[in-house]
């Protein structure tokens, strides 16, 4: 499955993401292609299954990509830090 996602400056192709649901681990995504406003992640199958879950289900979810540097609550990147 590949999911589309709004793009962060850290995110780069080729990365590996851990994908959570509920803080549970689901499943890994590689990032396949990094756009202009979005990235495309394919993800694993079992993280697929409990996305397509989500999806047809159709339970509010949004996606939000996390790394050492980012600050999920204000959207940017912590002092000190360029990137990656």
């Amino acid at each position: 499955m590949i999911i589309q996602c709004e793009r962060k400056e850290f995110i780069l192709q080729d990365d590996l993401i851990a994908i959570t649901r509920d803080d549970k681990f689901i499943g890994y995504g590689k990032v396949i292609a990094v756009l202009e406003e979005h990235v495309l992640v394919d993800v694993d199958a079992n993280a697929s299954k409990s996305l397509f879950e989500i999806f047809s289900e159709e339970i509010p979810c949004d996606f939000t990509f996390v790394n050492e540097k980012y600050c999920p609550e204000t959207g940017e990147l912590k002092k000190d830090t360029e990137g990656r």
